[in-house]
């Protein structure tokens, strides 16, 4: 009997084989031609413009009708970050002014880090601190200083 009567050419093994190294070739080429779009979706978003951040902090404030606002430096773990102290007109709200800030700060690409709220001693300035951030970084806190009575 000639030789390839005595077992069959293509087996399943064979056929599942030949399905999986033509099924490794197209998902290989196509990692290739796209591998450009890959790198796009598994890397990290760029971080967000600080300057853009500033001019949202800039314009939130001017929407609040703050009674007063002064800035200094102030030493923080990363260096030294600007403080804005807000201080809020006799009918504004910490809440609301709070609300306003993040929301500024989050349409502009950045982050509230952290939000602190105290009291006085007598009672009569509620104070909150946020501070803001550019992707990784401290870039500013701001005081949120309202009269409680």
């Amino acid at each position: 009997m000639p030789p390839c009567w005595k077992e069959p050419l293509a087996t399943a093994g064979n056929a599942r084989n030949l399905a999986i190294v033509i099924v490794l070739i197209v998902l290989g080429t196509a990692a290739y031609l796209l591998r450009h779009d890959l790198v796009d979706f598994f890397s990290p978003p760029p971080p967000p413009d600080a300057g853009a951040i500033h001019r949202a902090l800039d314009s939130a404030f001017v929407t609040l009708e703050p009674e007063e606002v002064t800035t200094a430096d102030v030493e923080a773990e990363a260096g030294e970050v600007p403080r804005d102290r807000v201080v809020l007109s006799r009918g504004g709200s910490a809440l609301r002014a709070n609300l306003a800030v993040t929301r500024a700060v989050e349409r502009a690409g950045g982050t509230v880090l952290y939000g602190i709220e105290s009291i006085d001693s007598k009672r009569r300035w509620q104070t909150v601190t946020l501070g803001i951030s550019a992707g990784d970084s401290l870039i500013r806190e701001v005081m949120l200083v309202s009269r409680v009575r």
